[in-house]
């Protein structure tokens, strides 16, 4: 029987061998290290400088941003914002060579080198590190898409032989096309709405999809870049292991990245201009500190640029949130809310706006909307909504359903559009009461302008959650309008109140000029 001191020797014993084998590896490493320097230093000068050379290509090979700080030497500004946006990139790759989806949206301001440190760079990095995967560019046209490919390709001809040892095929080598000589890689360029046609690949980056702000801010283009990045890149991309990055700056809560951000599996990244709250994880900037300051981007400029580019466009474009806090043209603030404690016993009247489409129930069609208002005195309430994609039918149902509910309902107001005409003489037969409203050729954003007064005198109200549960999807809409998804409520609202102020302008005050000015004041007090 062994007795307690012989257990409690024998222990010691096995921690100290097991002690001692763990200091083999330490001292295998140090002799490694010794070994190694001695190679070193019993290399001619000649050799010693090939191999720094191989060393120096080895870690160029491995480290994105070193890539890209030796492919454009002192040009190129190193920034902490740079170091971190290459890393991510080379996260992107990583994804793909362990087999992983990944998908990536990426969001900065203008001018700050994203093109230069993604789009033109790392797809030459990435063949150079995988000569048999294929990458894809596309942008909002076939130029600025092979521009992108072109400047990749001569990377590849001025460094990918001595980083890489690839090269170029010589029988397809061109700014849309170009392949790797010996190898299945290769990288297509096109334009987003021109026809993406290529083989499956395993990177995809779509680098700005959209022009300019009017080509964001317009649906129907929207709808088109939506359309291809699921039809025509999402299908592309490589299952066994693929990335896809969009990198574009905002104009739009709508837009590509907008939209995509709503999916499941996208990963969003933005680098606003300069930063407002807490603390930035990524950069560590504190409050008020800006992107890149070492591009000359202080705080004296951002102010500066502020200032002149107005608070929607800083917003979108510097720092990635295409709404302005509080509101865009309607502020949060000037928009009351009443509940039934609160709301008027009785109206001096009930007017029902319409915004119909008719255009049923497919993805790409608007909703009809239809708002029911009722002023007392100079405030207006909304008093009961519908907004839903439907059908003629459905719609009229819809439109009896709230007549029934509000009986002193007289007018009812929609849009005299192309169709309008014929619509509302369907509406009258069916219903009654519909008579045309004109916008006298006004854009949407002028309209809202217009009835800004009322929201800002305090003469809008909007019925609370206790008795509308969804009504922030309405104050979403009109604070963050232009930019917002929707703006049936928008249509609906300054359709009614453009209708309230004409009256007093033709009917009643501004029948006399000399009450000219009372004819602005009653439309909204503002102090």
């Amino acid at each position: 029987m062994t007795n307690r001191s012989e257990i409690i020797q024998q222990d010691m014993e096995d921690k100290a061998y097991k002690k001692d084998k763990s200091v083999l590896p330490m001292q295998h490493e140090v002799e490694s290290k010794i070994n190694a320097v001695e190679y070193y230093n019993s290399l001619s000068e000649s050799d010693k400088l090939s191999f720094k050379r191989q060393i120096e290509m080895k870690r160029l090979r491995e480290n994105y941003a070193s890539y890209v700080q030796y492919i454009f030497g002192d040009n190129y500004i190193m920034t902490t914002f740079h170091k971190i946006l290459c890393s991510i990139c080379q996260t992107a790759v990583n994804k793909i060579k362990n087999g992983e989806q990944f998908r990536l949206l990426l969001s900065t301001p203008p001018q700050v080198g994203k093109s230069c440190s993604v789009t033109e760079t790392l797809p030459s990095w990435f063949i150079g590190n995988f000569p048999d995967l294929s990458v894809i560019i596309t942008a909002y046209n076939a130029d600025i898409a092979e521009k992108f490919g072109d400047r990749n390709r001569q990377k590849v001809k001025e460094f990918g032989k001595d980083i890489f040892g690839i090269e170029i095929s010589d029988s397809q080598d061109n700014k849309t096309l170009w392949q790797i000589k010996g190898h299945q890689g290769q990288c297509f360029s096109a334009g987003i709405l021109g026809g993406l046609t290529s083989n499956p690949a395993a990177l995809i980056i779509v680098d700005d999809p959209f022009k300019n702000g009017e080509e964001a801010e317009n649906e129907e283009i929207r709808n088109r870049v939506e359309r291809v990045y699921w039809d025509s890149i999402e299908t592309r991309i490589r299952k066994l292991g693929g990335s896809i990055i969009v990198i574009h700056t905002r104009w739009h809560e709508d837009d590509l990245i907008g939209r995509l951000a709503k999916k499941q599996g996208y990963y969003v990244v933005n680098f606003p201009t300069v930063w407002e709250k807490g603390v930035d994880k990524l950069l560590h900037r504190k409050v008020g500190e800006t992107l890149c300051p070492e591009l000359g981007m202080s705080a004296e400029w951002a102010e500066r640029t502020k200032k002149n580019a107005g608070a929607r466009v800083w917003n979108a474009l510097y720092q990635g949130k295409p709404f302005v806090e509080g509101g865009n043209i309607i502020q949060r603030s000037s928009i009351n809310f009443y509940n039934k404690r609160t709301m008027p016993m009785v109206f001096d009247e009930i007017v029902l706006s319409c915004d119909l489409s008719f255009g049923g129930k497919t993805k790409d069609n608007d909703p009809n909307c239809c708002v029911v208002w009722g002023r007392s005195g100079g405030n207006h309430y909304l008093l009961k909504r519908y907004n839903k994609k439907c059908g003629f039918q459905e719609t009229i149902n819809a439109i009896k359903m709230l007549c029934g509910e509000f009986p002193n309902m007289r007018k009812k107001l929609i849009e005299a559009k192309a169709n309008g005409n014929a619509t509302i003489e369907l509406l009258n037969q069916s219903i009654g009461g519909f008579v045309p409203f004109d916008p006298k050729m006004q854009s949407k954003e002028t309209r809202l302008k217009l009835v800004a007064p009322y929201f800002e005198s305090g003469n809008i109200y909007l019925p609370d959650e206790s008795i509308d549960e969804n009504i922030e999807e309405v104050v979403e809409e009109i604070i963050k309008f232009p930019n917002a998804t929707h703006d049936e409520y928008v249509d609906t609202t300054t359709q009614y109140l453009l209708d309230y102020s004409y009256k007093y302008e033709s009917n009643r005050i501004g029948t006399d000029k000399r009450y000219a000015v009372i004819s602005k004041a009653i439309r909204g007090f503002r102090v």
